[in-house]
């Protein structure tokens, strides 16, 4: 899931967290009518 990675500055180096992510799409922070759940593992 090369899409979750971050720069993890204490190991200088890409990472991702495993689990799930929770992913809310909408038009303002105050209105997120899409969401979905994707395992990260």
């Amino acid at each position: 899931m090369s899409a979750f990675k971050y720069w993890d500055t204490s190991t200088g180096s890409w990472a991702v967290d495993t689990g799930t992510l929770n992913i809310q799409v909408g038009p303002n922070a105050a209105n997120l009518p899409l969401t979905a759940s994707v395992p990260v593992l």
